[in-house]
């Protein structure tokens, strides 16, 4: 059973890199640089994207933001160790490399 949560886990990875055009890349995959597999989310406010002309000048107490893990990619982070998990794309994607912090 752990073995095929292995190969689980290489293909997800596999099919990120797949999604995010890293996967045929001719520099091959060393070339992926931290970020470049995350997708930007559509719900979260990006300034010239989804939030209104003037935005800035709203007063703080008519602000309202409520963000929810709706991709539940922190779910995916509760793992006990890195060396018992260990990530095969570090800060390519949703969390940062650990021995950066």
């Amino acid at each position: 059973y752990e073995q095929f949560l292995r190969i689980i886990h290489q293909w997800h990875h596999l099919k990120l890199l797949k999604c995010t055009s890293h996967g045929h890349d001719p520099l091959g995959i060393s070339n992926t640089k931290k970020g470049d597999c995350a997708l930007l989310c559509p719900a979260c406010p990006h300034p010239g994207k989804n939030l209104p002309q003037g935005w800035r000048s709203i007063k703080p107490e008519k602000h309202l933001f409520v963000a929810l893990d709706t991709n539940f990619r922190l779910k995916q982070r509760a793992v006990s160790k890195d060396s018992n998990d260990p990530s095969l794309s570090k800060g390519w994607a949703y969390f940062v490399e650990e021995s950066t912090y």
